[in-house]
């Protein structure tokens, strides 16, 4: 029989007493006919490794715990991007509303998309908050801000919007570093944009001076060109290296 305490639960069978502790482990007592109990505290981790010895639980290997720690880091990345995106839709739709007050509601449209981008956001981000990820986060980190290659990037006057969104996309895989080591197809993948098109904004990015090409390369194979971010107009690449927009290195 099953009982619900105040931190978890106490299950009782035949000649033992399984407890629910307030700090996650389990409490083992032994109910003996003589006079006093004998108990354990398990761990969870312990629970686990028992469940898998008796076949109970898949045996987690330890390229499964990387992948479950690679997919925490890319949650966590989307939750503080996802909160970025409020901001500038928050920003964005007080601007416009201003704006359209001046100018006799003529850019409803405009006041109405943003406004919905807006409570898109927080109904994803409420969503997140529901989440142990997001409230251990909460609770142990202030709000993150965009990185300084992100909020450059967001002030670049570029005429294409995938050119646009392809920087971004660098910018946040740049994180604070500035500097981007990404495949083609790593890019095309993230901005769900076609190799051609990533391409196309490598070279636009490039001739506009947003982008150098350090001479560095990364990856297993040492083919993966390493882009810096030319938020600092100070910065001087090396001079050896070259951008290929074939996909390969020169």
């Amino acid at each position: 029989m099953t009982t619900l305490t105040t931190d978890g639960w106490i299950e009782e069978i035949p000649g033992l007493e399984i407890e629910l502790l307030g700090n996650g482990n389990v409490r083992l007592t032994e109910k003996a006919d003589f006079e006093g109990e004998s108990w354990v505290d398990v761990h969870p981790i312990h629970v686990r490794f028992i469940a898998e010895k008796l076949g109970l639980l898949p045996t987690r290997t330890a390229c499964d715990a990387q992948g479950l720690i690679d997919l925490r880091s890319e949650v966590e990345g989307l939750q503080r991007c996802m909160k970025w995106v409020q901001a500038q839709a928050d920003s964005l739709h007080k601007m416009l509303s201003k704006a359209n007050d001046r100018h006799d509601h003529e850019l409803y449209p405009e006041v109405y998309s943003a406004l919905e981008l807006l409570n898109f956001c927080d109904f994803q981000i409420d969503a997140f908050e529901k989440t142990g990820i997001w409230a251990a986060e909460r609770q142990s980190e202030p709000a993150s801000s965009p990185s300084k290659g992100q909020a450059w990037a967001w002030q670049q006057p570029l005429e294409k919007s995938s050119t646009k969104f392809l920087l971004m996309a660098m910018a946040h895989l740049a994180g604070d570093s500035e500097r981007c080591s990404a495949s083609v197809q790593e890019l095309a993948d993230k901005t769900s944009q076609d190799r051609k098109t990533v391409l196309e904004g490598l070279k636009r990015l490039s001739d506009a001076g947003l982008i150098v090409d350090t001479g560095e390369r990364s990856g297993a194979t040492k083919s993966v060109a390493v882009y810096w971010l030319a938020t600092d107009l100070n910065y001087e690449p090396p001079k050896t290296g070259q951008l290929n927009f074939e996909g390969e290195d020169k």
